[in-house]
């Protein structure tokens, strides 16, 4: 199906929810709607319209949006536009285009209204009146405007008042008139708005450009006082992070959790990954662990994610026969689950040092970083804290299968060793590595075990 550039669906909330101006409105309330009706024992507590935290809202919801196209105009208060004729085939049709939007703006806690049309100002006036509408043919346009009521569009009151005086209550009622008549009695305005709606007239839309980070917050109808009741706060606001990395094409090594209190200090977490990622249900399970462990300093009335630094995002390619049974491993994955769980600290990696000395040669590293010092020797993976003092080296208690092995070294840090080194094997058929002391009183130890 073929659609003109400036099909555009737009997201207002149909009339009549939260206010009579209040089309884009949050679950639960917060910004973005003109009233907030909560039951009190004494009646309902009325909350005023919130025009700035809207507008963050509508930018939020933009920078969201990207991944199902690349070109996106904020339309304030309430509605955005996208263009879709590039994408339409990429998300295999219209109809699953929209699915995916819908859905993911219902995770979000949006009430949405959809209309896809063949111009930007046409779909405002279909998704402003509740009418959820799909045209993609430039001539079906205009019979589908027709019951449009007039209260509807965005002109001013006086005009509104004229055209009622004149008996015209609906847009097909004005566009049955000649248009001539319509600039004599009307500005020139009115009708160019018109003409841009039917597509006679080209209407340019300022694009929006997504911001180089990351944040967004999320406020409480009431104050939180258990950890559990951040999860849902969590799964919202990763929702809304995951959607911000595809429509940018990035992904995060660092996430930043603030948890906002009234005249008190913010409560902070962070959360390292060991790779850029933007998976949100690996996201999501990460900062599960760390909340559920989290003691709340006080009761928290809002929360805040933050992603400073975004990463370019390198797709992993995949095998062209993938072989059955076999499921996709990620150890990245499990390294930052096992971080989440233990602490950062109890998780890491082990690299090797080029030096022979057995407890010189390697040293603890960030996870998946550990580099090789170009050496192929048998040794143990399993090193005892402290060598162990063998009393009777000799068979049938031991049996040395390899070695020696010379190692001579460490006078430049005062920690000099010279010590024969044998694999053997003991009487229970346990490996070990055992050395000799040259030096001293040339005693006999065990070094390790192999596996």
């Amino acid at each position: 199906m073929n659609l003109r550039p400036e099909a555009a669906p737009t997201f207002p909330l149909p009339p009549g929810e939260g206010g009579p101006k209040g089309r884009v409105r949050e679950r639960p309330p917060g910004s973005g709607v003109q009233f907030v009706a909560t039951p009190r024992p004494g009646g309902l507590a009325i909350i005023p319209r919130d025009a700035k935290a809207e507008a963050a809202t509508l930018e939020r919801l933009a920078g969201w949006a990207g991944q199902f196209s690349s070109v996106i105009s904020l339309a304030p208060p309430d509605s955005l536009l996208l263009e879709i004729g590039g994408s339409v085939r990429l998300f295999g049709g219209l109809d699953k285009l929209c699915s995916g939007v819908r859905n993911g703006l219902d995770a979000l806690g949006f009430n949405v209204c959809l209309a896809v049309t063949p111009t930007p100002l046409s779909a405002r006036l279909f998704a402003h009146s509740g009418r959820e509408t799909y045209i993609t043919d430039l001539g079906s346009l205009r019979p589908a405007l027709a019951p449009i009521p007039l209260k509807f569009l965005p002109v001013l009151p006086d005009i509104l008042a004229a055209l009622d005086d004149l008996g015209l209550t609906s847009l097909g009622d004005c566009l049955r008139l000649p248009r001539a008549g319509l600039l004599r009695r009307f500005d020139r305005e009115f009708v160019d708005y018109l003409d841009r709606a039917l597509g006679r007239a080209p209407d340019p839309q300022r694009r929006y450009t997504p911001p180089a980070h990351f944040e967004s917050r999320l406020p409480f109808p009431e104050e939180v006082v258990h950890t559990e009741a951040l999860l849902f706060a969590v799964s919202r606001l990763v929702s809304e992070l995951t959607g911000f990395l595809r429509a940018t094409d990035t992904g995060v090594q660092r996430l930043d959790i603030a948890l906002l209190a009234p005249r008190l200090p913010p409560q902070r977490l962070t959360i390292g990954l060991v790779a850029p990622n933007r998976d949100a249900p690996h996201l999501f399970a990460l900062l599960r662990e760390r909340i559920q462990r989290l003691e709340l300093q006080s009761p928290v009335h809002e929360m805040v994610l933050h992603a400073d630094t975004l990463i370019p995002w390198e797709a992993n390619t995949e095998k062209l026969f993938k072989q059955a049974g076999q499921p996709r491993k990620n150890p990245a994955a499990l390294i930052e689950q096992l971080q989440a769980r233990l602490g950062v600290d109890a998780v890491h990696g082990i690299t090797e040092v080029p030096d022979h000395r057995p407890h010189r040669a390697w040293q603890r590293c960030l996870p998946m970083s550990a580099r090789s010092a170009g050496r192929r020797l048998n040794r143990p993976l399993w090193l005892l804290p402290e060598p162990v003092p063998i009393e009777d080296p000799r068979p049938p208690r031991l049996q040395k299968t390899q070695g020696p092995e010379r190692i001579e070294g460490g006078w430049w840090d005062g920690e000099d060793i010279a010590r024969d080194y044998f694999i053997a094997i003991s009487a229970r058929g346990t490996r070990l590595w055992i050395f000799k002391e040259r030096q001293g009183e040339r005693r006999w130890f065990i070094q390790g075990m192999f596996a």
